[in-house]
């Protein structure tokens, strides 16, 4: 009788573990799938953005919504397309009077996200094996892509959002990550060889106009910024 109670003891104890087991692997399923109802709505709303520019009008009401949740989903590259942050970008996609419609607390998160990206490493990336930047380049590459489209937009430069891009990056000069450090192609490498570039035409200008060459009319003062050669 003691043994078969133990025997008994231990089975009830094997089943209680497989149950265990069986659910907590239904747990980790749905918790897998959990980004699929998001990913199915973004899509449907991206689509939405393209029929028409009434749809986008629509869209673009909600902008403050979509920018506040712009950082789901952003870690999984796969699902490019398919993220608040892609559907924020479909409202105002090739139009240019949304584009101008943007304000400076709309991009405002985009710097706030971008800024985090310059202050922690993307852990998924370093444990692959990948070099630490020091910069997430998952994420931050989406903000700079989203910026971008907001300043070029069907073909042509925004200035205005340009001038309000340019102005968030220097209040945040996190959100340029490795740029700032000398590193790569980076920002800092572009601005030294403007720098040497503007130097060698100071220098080939000062010998032209010292040996007569210059035959075509220059601007009345540096002031001038409208001048137009129309020979």
């Amino acid at each position: 009788n003691t043994l078969g109670r133990r025997a008994q003891a231990q089975n009830e104890t094997q089943v209680a573990e497989g149950a265990v087991g069986q659910e907590a692997a239904l747990a980790g399923k749905e918790k897998d799938t959990s980004h699929e109802m998001v990913v199915a709505c973004c899509k449907f709303l991206c689509y939405f953005c393209r029929t028409s520019r009434q749809n986008q009008k629509a869209m673009f009401d909600h902008l403050p919504f979509l920018l506040e949740n712009s950082n789901i989903l952003l870690s999984r590259p796969s699902l490019r397309g398919t993220t608040p942050l892609d559907v924020a970008y479909s409202s105002l996609m090739d139009n240019t009077e949304l584009a101008l419609a943007l304000r400076e607390y709309h991009l405002e998160k985009i710097a706030v996200y971008l800024s985090r990206c310059g202050l922690q490493s993307n852990s998924e990336l370093v444990e692959k094996g990948y070099p630490d930047l020091g910069w997430d380049p998952v994420e931050g590459e989406r903000y700079l892509d989203f910026l971008r489209f907001c300043v070029w937009v069907g073909g042509e430069s925004v200035e205005e959002n340009a001038n309000l891009v340019i102005r968030l990056l220097i209040r945040r000069p996190e959100c340029l990550g490795p740029a700032l450090r000398g590193e790569g192609e980076g920002l800092l490498c572009a601005i030294i060889e403007a720098n040497k570039m503007s130097e060698r035409i100071a220098m080939q200008r000062m010998g032209a106009e010292a040996e007569g060459l210059i035959d075509h009319p220059m601007p009345a003062g540096d002031d001038d910024e409208d001048y137009i050669d129309t020979r």
